[in-house]
């Protein structure tokens, strides 16, 4: 049995998610609720009165977190992960159409120690 020493096994595409690795990325458990359809990763997340997460913008909720991955919660509530701490690109974040990021939503989120920033280039 030999093996070929110089292919190609996998490779690497980057989102440009994270600004910096000044502070950890940390994640934990949420529930999305349903209805919210097919949600990438780097989608900014609000807390709802019932504690579970929707697409910052869609609804009222406080900004709170970062998805981590792709999920469907178009017809049930998804349990997942999520980013709650971190130091992330603004500009690779997604939320609701028309909807932009306010200084509320900045404030709410670095007292989660979730901090936005630009990337140049």
């Amino acid at each position: 049995m030999s093996k070929v020493l110089n292919e190609v096994v996998g490779t690497v595409e980057y989102d440009n998610l994270f600004y910096s690795n000044n502070v950890p990325a940390i994640a934990n458990g949420v529930i999305v609720a349903s209805g919210q359809g097919e949600l990438k990763r780097g989608t900014l997340l609000a807390k709802t009165a019932d504690n579970k997460m929707i697409v910052l913008g869609s609804a009222e909720g406080t900004a709170d977190c970062v998805l981590t991955d792709d999920i469907d919660a178009t017809d049930a509530d998804v349990e997942t992960t999520a980013y709650i701490q971190g130091n992330f690109n603004i500009n690779a974040l997604i939320v609701a159409d028309e909807y932009t990021i306010t200084e509320a939503d900045k404030d709410a989120l670095r007292t989660k120690n979730i901090l936005l920033g630009n990337t140049l280039g």
